[in-house]
Formats: structure tokens, sequence, C-alpha cells
């Protein structure tokens, strides 16, 4: 797990919308807008003045909600009661979002500052009573959990924000979810090609990352990337403005510990979407509760 959020400057968070967010409109949106719009249109059959609650844990420079946003108005969808709110622990990245937000035919998304383990912390989330209809972790970001039990804490305190009639939707990345023997495969993975992305928000910037050592212990693998951010100058040279070398681990799965994991935190997995390098899981509270 990061000591300190990754993306902990105004570079990194720039290196991160120009990788993964340069285009909002990529796969995983058309399945979040499917459970989104299912949920919603049922909400508005059933509750006319409650609003529709969507929490985006992560969310980064604001990929999934914002394309939550496009997609509803090409949709022609009423999201007026809609209430958007995307948490992250990098406020680098929340500023990011606040700017790529420039909708005024919406409800803007509320953009929080906080901790996927303490989801009751977030101010519209104090109230016990307080609930969330649709919960999102994209992108795999349940691999970051690995202090102890804090994967099992996590769902626990999503399966207490839902709504009996919500869904909580959580990404594993494909690579950490084992069969028998894919340790020793993950072990043995050749390292990974370095990348140079050129920046969006700082245009003479581009950023390079390279993972320089990659190891599997127990039930984590644990990897090490330098990211460099380089500025290129007329004359062709370059002048280094950031350096970081960052060591995460990652939380490895296997399908029986993720179903027990769903179910001890009183939750029904009810479908699992299969997407390039990630599988989805869908959930909601057991009806029995």
């Amino acid at each position: 797990m990061h000591e300190t959020p990754y993306y902990s400057s105004a570079y990194l968070a720039d290196a991160y919308e120009s990788r993964y967010c340069a285009d909002r409109r990529i796969y995983d949106l058309d399945l979040y807008f499917n459970i989104f719009s299912t949920l919603l249109l049922s909400h508005q059959k059933t509750s006319t003045n409650e609003p529709f609650v969507v929490l985006d844990i992560g969310t980064g420079t604001g990929r999934v909600l914002l394309g939550l946003i496009e997609r509803a108005r090409d949709a022609g969808l009423e999201i007026s009661n809609v209430q958007l709110i995307g948490m992250d622990n990098s406020q680098h990245m929340l500023d990011v979002a606040m700017k790529n937000h420039r909708s005024t035919t919406s409800p803007p998304p509320t953009w929080c500052l906080g901790d996927a383990l303490a989801l009751r912390d977030l101010p519209m989330l104090r109230n016990p009573n307080a609930r969330v209809d649709l919960v999102i972790f994209a992108y795999g970001g349940i691999s970051h959990l690995t202090s102890d039990a804090a994967a099992d804490k996590f769902l626990a305190d999503v399966s207490d924000i839902l709504q009996p009639t919500g869904q909580a939707v959580v990404s594993l990345a494909e690579m950490f979810v084992l069969a028998p023997g894919d340790a020793e495969t993950l072990r043995n993975a050749p390292p990974e090609e370095p990348t140079e992305i050129p920046g969006l928000k700082f245009s003479d910037v581009v950023y390079r990352e390279s993972v320089i050592k990659f190891e599997v212990q127990g039930n984590f693998c644990i990897r090490t990337r330098k990211l460099q951010s380089v500025q290129r100058v007329p004359d062709g040279g370059e002048i280094l403005l950031e350096e970081k070398i960052d060591t995460t681990q990652y939380l490895l799965w296997t399908e029986p510990r993720y179903a027990e994991w769903v179910h001890g935190a009183g939750l029904t997995l009810v479908d699992t979407k299969m997407i390039p390098n990630e599988r989805l899981l869908a959930m909601q509270k057991n009806q029995t509760e």
C-alpha cells in the first residue's frame, strides 16, 4: 500500500490524466453506465423526492463520474436529482477533477478528500441513516487495501452505507486474481516495457514510467516503479522536473477468497463482468437481512 498518495503533485496528477483519462469514454464505463441507468430509472419510479446517490471511490481525476454524466446526457436521462460524490486521497487529483467538470446542465459532483477505509467520515455520510444507491471502486483499486483485514473492513463499510435496493461494483485487476499455479507465473513475469506519455495540462512535459522491481511475497505482489516528469526545451534538451520512486503492495485474490469476502460482509454477488484486464463484481445486500 502507498505510504502517501502516489499522485501527490500536479505533475503526477497530469501523468495519470494523460495516461488513463485522455478519453473518458472507454470500455468499463459502458458497464458502469448500464448499472447506473437501470438503478436510476427504478429509483425514479418508486421515489420522487430522495436523491439518487452515487459514490465513486478512488475517483482520481473524475473519469468515471464525468463519463456517467456524458452518457446520461446523451441518453436523455433526467439527472437533476442525482447526487454524485467523487472521493480520493489525493487533493491534486481532485483539483484536476474539478477543472474537468465544465457542465452547467447537470448537478456538479461533490469532490471529497477521503479514505476508502473511513467512508462514514465523509460529510454527506456522517448521518448514520445516510445511504448510497451505487458505489463504484474502479481500476482494481481494492488491491491497494493491504493492511490487516482492510479489504474486509472496506466491504463491511460499503454494506453499511448501501441502500437495500442499491448495488456496489468493485473492480479486480485480472493479474491479481490467481488460479492454482498463477503465483509462480506472476513471480516470473517479464519486466514491463518503459512507457512515455505526453502531458495534457503541461504540453511541454513528458512522463516516463518504468517498473524497476517486481516480486511476489505470500498474498501480495510488490511493484517498485519510477516516474519522471521531464520538460523538453526549445534547443532539444531536457530538464528533469520531478522523479518519484514508489513501492506499492497489491493484494492477490482467488475466486474463493473474494466469494468469502462478499458473503462475510452480508452481500450477495449478483453478477461478474469480464472486461480487458479486469473483472467487475456487482453485489447487493442480502435480501434476508
